[in-house]
């Protein structure tokens, strides 16, 4: 397979990686933001993800997430996102001749989201969060309870999805402080 790669730095210190890849007729667009759970505080436990999940819930330029996930479908494929300890990815697979609007959709998104309707993505998220725990209230998780077990003066020993009782309380001036701390050069 005939690959080329080329790393830039811009003036604001962001990195941008391409590969390219001739005979595709595909493109792959991610953004990778380097952070996650292993940078948040025990105050903080989940708010990388819950930041996250509120990126799809419209920006200043695209809208509402109803017409984002339109327009992201009609360049190739549904958006994604997901939280690791070390980073959040947002990632869109689009047909090769999008792949400029694609950038445009993606950093539209990352760049002034509008953190519009947080209860309902708190909500999912808990959902998330209660599926580390049994019918009794006991975490049963074996990635957590290695984790902790390993780590547990650690945020390493912290959930991704974060703690029930800091999901319960962020509110959007949270994930401003969050997301202007972490999502710039």
């Amino acid at each position: 397979m005939d690959l080329r790669s080329r790393i830039t730095t811009l003036t604001n210190g962001l990195q941008v990686i391409t590969v390219q890849r001739p005979s595709a007729t595909t493109a792959m667009l991610c953004v990778d933001v380097h952070v996650g759970s292993r940078y948040e505080s025990a105050q903080d436990a989940g708010l990388s993800h819950l930041l996250e999940h509120m990126l799809f819930q419209g920006s200043d330029q695209h809208g509402a997430p109803v017409a984002i996930n339109r327009l992201a479908e009609s360049l190739g494929a549904a958006l994604n996102g997901c939280t690791s300890r070390d980073s959040t990815r947002i990632e869109h697979w689009v047909s090769a001749p999008h792949l400029a609007a694609s950038a445009q959709l993606v950093a539209g998104l990352i760049v002034a989201p509008r953190f519009d309707d947080l209860e309902t993505e708190r909500e999912i998220v808990i959902e998330e969060a209660l599926e580390e725990f049994d019918e009794t209230g006991r975490r049963t998780d074996p990635d957590t309870l290695s984790r902790r077990a390993a780590w547990p003066e650690s945020p390493l020993g912290t959930p991704i999805v974060g703690e029930l009782d800091c999901l319960g309380r962020f509110d959007v001036e949270d994930l401003r402080r969050h997301h202007a701390k972490h999502y710039c050069a």
